[in-house]
């Protein structure tokens, strides 16, 4: 149905200590909307509290994620620029992987 991944990792802005990661949230299409992914959601929010932590943090690289997790409450704390952005500071940067178009994002929630 569904499933999610949480890890302690470094922060990329600030590698140490390890902070509570969550990844690789995904739902079967079959079960959207239906609340499951909130669940998982929330299960790792409880797990960061078990754990003594106050934060976790996760990483976008879509506008419409973004948005999904700041209806949960996470906001942005680091952004890479996109592409456009580089372009526009004159940087000769070539855009990673197929159909790319932004720049990711680090969000969190305390």
């Amino acid at each position: 149905v569904g499933m999610v991944e949480l890890a302690r990792q470094p922060y990329p802005c600030h590698p140490s200590p390890k902070r509570p990661y969550l990844y690789n949230l995904c739902v079967a299409p079959s079960h959207r909307g239906k609340g499951v992914g909130s669940l998982l959601m929330w299960r790792c929010e409880e797990q960061t509290r078990q754990w003594g932590y106050s934060e976790l943090f996760l990483h976008v690289e879509h506008q419409d994620t973004q948005q999904l997790y700041a209806g949960k409450g996470f906001h942005v704390s680091y952004s890479e620029p996109t592409f456009f952005q580089l372009q526009l500071q004159g940087r000769a940067v070539v855009p990673s992987g197929e159909g790319r178009r932004g720049g990711w994002m680090i969000m969190t929630k305390r």
